[in-house]
């Protein structure tokens, strides 16, 4: 459950996770393709079809994603997408020291991981996209809920999300 994408239907509430399927026939369709340094997940639900892939460079430190959605019916919808995201920057077994939140020069979340003498190249990640995010959360507590699962996260269910970065205790 580290990399989610959800579709919103905001004329009715409906939402769903277009590659996990968490709940036995939600998903009209379901494939997985799996190869070196790629995987990419078909999900149909609701006539709309969700191709979600993830390419890792044979360099470097890096995830690529690509979304793409189509409508397979013949009305016009109103869809919102959620990605939600385990971010891990830890990289010296001390989780205390992570903060995140928006960051304006990148043009999306900006995740660190700092703690005092103990340099790393891979202490900071990005994660942007093409399209301009219409909200925002970096706490699994806040997205998820307290007492809620990933089939049924109170971000997805809310109107926006909350807009606020996070640190070691969210």
């Amino acid at each position: 459950e580290s990399r989610l994408i959800y579709i919103k239907d905001e004329d009715t509430g409906e939402y769903w996770c277009m590659n996990k399927p968490f709940k036995e026939g939600k998903l009209d369709k379901y494939q997985c393709h799996v190869g070196v340094g790629v995987q990419t997940i078909i999900g149909t639900y609701s006539q709309i079809q969700g191709e979600f892939s993830m390419t890792v460079p044979e360099t470097g430190k890096a995830e690529l994603w690509r979304l793409q959605l189509e409508n397979m019916g013949e009305n016009n919808r109103n869809l919102s997408v959620y990605v939600y995201a385990k971010v891990h920057v830890n990289e010296t077994c001390h989780s205390s020291y992570n903060i995140s939140d928006w960051n304006e020069q990148v043009g999306g979340l900006y995740y660190s991981h700092t703690i005092y003498g103990a340099e790393h190249p891979y202490s900071k990640i990005y994660f942007c996209a093409d399209k301009e995010a219409a909200s925002y959360c970096t706490s699994d507590v806040r997205f998820r809920g307290m007492y809620q699962t990933f089939a049924a996260p109170i971000g997805v269910e809310a109107e926006c999300l909350d807009n606020k970065g996070s640190s070691y205790d969210d």
